[in-house]
């Protein structure tokens, strides 16, 4: 049974889910960026009394693997620069103030969709609100297009835009059951390190009071000098355009110019978010000392990452091969202190994706939490899960957090929900619910604090454990603290400063990198044997072989 709501804008007939929760899809929270507003920051909606159907979700942001000459992409729903849209799932419209949890997807800031995130089932377990937005992406939120045209452009319009829809649910969410006053903001990857951001950014004070980060933080930003030379590349690749052309430009020729613009720069991402000291800090160091907004954080991330990267090699938003990590650090530091760093991690397929992990979420996401801690309640997570094939990859959680069905996500999560998948299903689920009600994951979990880190890991047997690397050895605590920014290798710049001494201090921790890694890891050999006594892990190999081949031939 349809029921409907009336805002300033508009009414708005939802329609009820499978699980009597009601759902609201595709409502405007700005103004279509369209022609003049092109590049701007998102503009407030005009008032209306029109009554409109929100059955169906809205159009996700224009982006290069949605081909937008079809209108269809990987997830299903059409594309369009008209897509600042949100989604809201509620359990009733019954005047209660519920909890809302506020969902930002990844996508590394050029590709994805809300409309992938059904939150119902979340809403109805929990008797919360859930919220999922689509903003900008790629060339239209997240290049400096002042740079470009050296004409007077908000920076960073895709966390503009994630700000405004904040604010629109701060102003709206109680005609759908949900409390303005209690607003979690979270998301994976991209939408990790958008909520990181948010974290730093003034204009977000206040409109939300805790926070979940899985797989991301703000060293996963460009910083200026790489701004700079992604606008030079545009600059070139348009042909030094004026505002005026860019917004008259059809959306495909400025996709096409992202892609050209990736290529010049060596497959790099061709539009992200940088350090602007407007709307975000002025760089990485001065993020780190900014005093984060006093709210409760959830973090964590996938303890094998970087696996995604390598083995979907279209999917790759960081360079993962060991020679590009090698070349970075032997860039930053001179021949002995490159090797008494790369000495840590031996050349194995675990140490390699370990190098890597650490560097690009890691260390980062942890010492998010370890400042926010300062201020406020923190825990933080490990997701050990092992796909056969994928290994405890990037964004692996998310086929447990959210109820996606059908034999994709089967063959992404390594098998059904059932035995202990559904029991891991159920405690994220309830974990992710209690936070968002409570401010605590429950009683499961012990909080993160600077001394006696403790840690949950997630797996078919869950377990909380004191850190393993930081209780060890203060050595490598020190090492573990530091972050890589997307454009370089900050984490190496940094220990630079350190005395010698330091270094010579890290190889002796050589045989407790290896111990580490040992527990860290649990890699599936595909020896004779093992395909012999273990016939489901073979044939979850070979069904991911296949994904890939699918996920190849669907990105061209």
């Amino acid at each position: 049974m349809k029921q409907s709501v009336t805002l300033t804008q508009g009414c708005y007939c939802g329609s009820a889910e499978k699980d009597k929760t009601l759902s609201f899809k595709g409502i405007p929270y700005a103004a279509p960026p369209v022609g003049d507003l092109r590049f701007k920051a998102p503009q407030p909606l005009s008032a209306g009394s029109e009554s409109f159907d929100a059955d169906h979700f809205g159009p996700a942001c224009s982006q290069v693997s949605g081909r937008p000459k079809h209108g269809k992409g990987w997830f299903g729903g059409n594309f369009d620069e008209d897509c600042l849209y949100l989604n809201v799932f509620t359990p009733a419209l019954d005047g209660k103030r519920r909890p809302v949890l506020f969902w930002i997807h990844g996508g590394a800031f050029i590709l994805g969709s809300a409309n992938l995130y059904d939150g119902s089932h979340l809403a109805d377990q929990g008797d919360v609100v859930v919220v999922t937005i689509n903003y900008r992406l790629g060339v239209l939120g997240f290049v400096d297009i002042g740079a470009v045209t050296e004409e007077p452009v908000p920076s960073n319009n895709g966390i503009r835009d994630i700000i405004a829809a904040l604010r629109w649910v701060r102003d709206n969410i109680s005609a759908f059951g949900g409390d303005p006053d209690k607003i979690t903001i979270s998301g994976e990857s991209a939408g990790s390190i958008a909520v990181s951001q948010l974290l730093l950014a003034d204009s977000a004070r206040g409109l939300f009071n805790q926070a979940i980060m899985q797989s991301g933080s703000v060293n996963l930003m460009h910083d200026r000098a790489m701004a700079k030379a992604t606008s030079d590349a545009y600059r070139t690749a348009l042909d030094n355009p004026t505002l005026a052309q860019l917004q008259a430009m059809p959306v495909q020729e400025l996709l096409e110019a992202q892609v050209n613009v990736s290529k010049l720069m060596g497959g790099a991402i061709a539009a992200y978010p940088f350090y602007d000291n407007d709307l975000l800090p002025a760089s990485m160091d001065q993020a780190w000392e900014t005093n984060p907004a006093p709210v409760r954080l959830m973090a964590g991330f996938t303890r094998e990452e970087t696996a995604l990267f390598e083995k979907v090699p279209f999917l790759n938003s960081v360079r993962v091969d060991r020679p590009y990590l090698e070349l970075q650090i032997n860039r930053e530091l001179d021949t002995k202190r490159a090797q008494d760093i790369l000495r840590l991690y031996p050349k194995t397929t675990e140490c390699n994706r370990a190098l890597a992990t650490d560097i690009y979420f890691a260390n980062s996401t942890r010492r998010t939490a370890e400042r926010q801690a300062k201020f406020e309640t923190c825990w933080f997570y490990r997701f050990d899960y092992t796909h056969p094939w994928l290994g405890a990859a990037h964004g692996l959680e998310l086929l447990f957090l959210w109820n996606m069905n059908g034999l994709l996500p089967v063959l992404a999560r390594g098998g059904a929900l059932t035995r202990k998948r559904l029991d891991l299903a159920h405690l994220i689920r309830e974990s992710w619910i209690n936070f968002v009600r409570h401010g605590n994951p429950g009683e499961h979990w012990a909080p993160f604090e600077e001394d006696g880190q403790k840690i949950m890991l997630l797996n078919l047997e869950s377990k909380v454990v004191s850190d393993p690397i930081s209780s060890d050895t203060e050595a490598f605590d020190e090492l573990r603290k530091y972050a890589s920014q997307v454009s370089r290798l900050t984490l190496l710049r940094m220990l630079e400063k350190l005395v010698p001494e330091f270094f010579s201090s890290l190889c002796n921790v050589r045989t407790l990198i290896l111990k580490c890694a040992a527990v860290s890891f649990r890699v599936v050999l595909p020896t004779p044997s093992l395909l012999a006594t273990n016939l489901s892990t073979c044939i979850s190999k070979l069904l991911g072989i296949l994904l890939n081949s699918f996920l190849e031939s669907a990105s061209r």
